[in-house]
């Protein structure tokens, strides 16, 4: 810079409005191009995070279901080390399903009254049954443990499982087995399309029990109906 300028202007003259401008938007300019960095920056870190946070998620959420099933084994284990204290993996398999038929009943049993459920015989639309569901592929005889259940409770008509498969319940009774075949809909996924066999043995049928509003109203008809009739 030439003797006697400072920043851009001669000591000692006015700078001309013009130039005074130009040197602001020179500057305005400067800070622009940083903001528009800061941004970019900005978005590519908030890009990071989210992906990390993801990842995290993905993680967490692996961790806690093997955690799940590591802690459902460990009960087994613990279960057959305090009644024989040496086992075989089959006996390990076999008191899991035990276990699992055990949670499934008390889950059940909560259910049943809290919705106010009632034992029948035959199943209709809008019973729920409890069944035990063997599925295998009709041609190779493989089993598809997949679409296999220990246990489940169906409501007939609920959309749960689907329609094809809820009708066939219709009319079983308690002991019941019936196999049959279905053309799998989307909702089994990979197995969509596929003919799959089915054997359901039904352990127990439940029809919606009264509700105290019905309960309430069926007893006052009954007192109108016995002050009329004297």
């Amino acid at each position: 810079m030439a003797k006697g300028m400072k920043n851009g202007f001669r000591v000692g003259k006015t700078p001309s409005k013009a130039k005074v401008m130009d040197a602001l938007e020179t500057q305005l300019k400067d800070f622009q191009q940083q903001i528009d960095q800061l941004k970019m920056q900005n978005n590519q870190l908030t890009g990071v995070m989210r992906t990390l946070l993801d990842g995290m998620r993905k993680q967490i959420t692996t961790v806690t279901e093997a955690s799940q099933l590591n802690d459902k084994r460990s009960l087994v284990t613990l279960r057959l080390l305090k009644q024989k204290g040496v086992f075989t993996e089959e006996e390990h398999t076999k008191e899991a399903d035990v276990l699992q038929v055990e949670m499934f009943d008390a889950q059940l049993e909560r259910k049943v009254e809290e919705d106010n459920l009632m034992e029948s015989d035959v199943v209709a639309a809008g019973d729920s049954v409890v069944v035990k569901i063997d599925a295998k592929d009709p041609e190779t005889g493989e089993d598809l443990s997949q679409l296999s259940l220990l246990r489940a409770l169906v409501t007939v008509g609920s959309g749960e499982f689907p329609a094809e498969f809820e009708d066939q319940l219709v009319g079983t009774t308690t002991g019941d087995q019936k196999t049959f075949t279905l053309v799998a809909p989307e909702e089994f996924g990979t197995y969509a399309g596929d003919t799959i066999e089915f054997t359901t043995t039904t352990f127990k049928v439940f029809t919606s029990g009264p509700s105290e509003d019905t309960e309430e109203g069926t007893s006052g008809d009954t007192v109108e109906e016995t002050a009329a009739d004297a």
